[in-house]
Formats: C-alpha cells, structure tokens, sequence
C-alpha cells in the first residue's frame, strides 16, 4: 500500500470501525443497565479506557492523513519500515481487526439474547467474557495501526493498550 492510498484508507477505516464499536458499546451499555449489579463500575471503566485509546487512535490516524508535517513532527515515524509490503501486512491486521469487530458484534447480541433475566451470576460471566472478545479487536486496531504507519506514537499506544489488556484479563484474576 502506498502512502497516498494510505491517507485515503485509514480515516476512512477508522470512521467505520468507530461506528460499529460505539454501536457494539451502546447495545452492551442498554444491557447492562437493565441489570442492577455491582460490577458495573468496573465494566465501564475498562469500556472507557479503550475508547480513549480509540480517540488517541483516530487523533493519530487525523495526523497521518491530513496534517503530515505535525505528524513527522509529533509522532516520530520510522521510515525504515515505510515499505509497501509492511503497510500491506499492516491492512491485513486493520482488515482482520474489523472482521473481529463485527463478528464479536453478532457473537455479543446472540450471546446476550439467551442470557435468562434472573441468573445474574450468569450474566455477569457473560458481560465480561463479551467485552474481553470485542476488545481483541481494539488490540488488533492499535497493532496493524502500529504497523502500517510505523511511528513511535502509534508503538507507545500500541504497548500500552497491549500492557492494560494483559494486565486487565489476564494479572488480576480475582476482580473478574
């Protein structure tokens, strides 16, 4: 992939995965506070934290596409890895991402649909599992943007939403 085609694609890759996640969230939002539980807070804390991430993605990608100059001076690119066939692998992860994204939408709605009103430790479960395989796929964003623009800002988000991820679902075992 060329930087031109580039510049065309991610806005408007972004925009579309934006959509489909706040969409993903208001239905995983509207279902949860039907339930009055206590772990809420939690929930939408995380929820909140990866969509930040999400907004410093889409500042990145607005840099990238319509303000080179204070991208080249902000972000600090690398250009060793601006080939076409490193950006391409970088799409593909972007590609992979929205495939995720979608198909975690439908998992979501299917998996929430047979959750019966009464059993909350059930629901529960399932709240958290949901929003652990619909935030894959803002981990495989914020990779493939990594790759595909290769700048050190877009690495620094990169490990950091890798490093809260692992450190959310994976370290602290008790609080889920």
């Amino acid at each position: 992939m060329t930087r031109s085609y580039i510049e065309v694609f991610l806005p408007l890759f972004m925009l579309s995965f934006l959509l489909v996640f706040l969409v993903w969230s208001y239905i995983f939002r509207k279902r949860i506070q039907s339930k009055k539980a206590n772990y809420l807070s939690s929930i939408f804390r995380i929820n909140y934290v990866f969509l930040t991430m999400l907004a410093v993605a889409v500042i990145i990608v607005g840099l990238y596409s319509f303000q080179p100059d204070y991208y080249m001076m902000l972000l600090l690119p690398i250009e060793a890895f601006d080939k076409p066939y490193i950006n391409e692998f970088g799409g593909v992860i972007l590609r992979l991402a929205f495939f995720w994204l979608l198909s975690s939408l439908i998992h979501t709605c299917l998996l929430l649909k047979s959750i019966p009103n009464g059993n909350k430790s059930k629901s529960e479960e399932v709240y958290v599992y949901t929003q652990k395989i619909v935030l894959v796929s803002v981990m495989l964003l914020l990779v493939g943007l990594d790759v595909t623009i290769s700048s050190v800002g877009a690495f620094l988000l990169s490990v950091v939403g890798l490093l809260f991820y692992y450190r959310v679902y994976y370290q602290v075992r008790s609080n889920y």
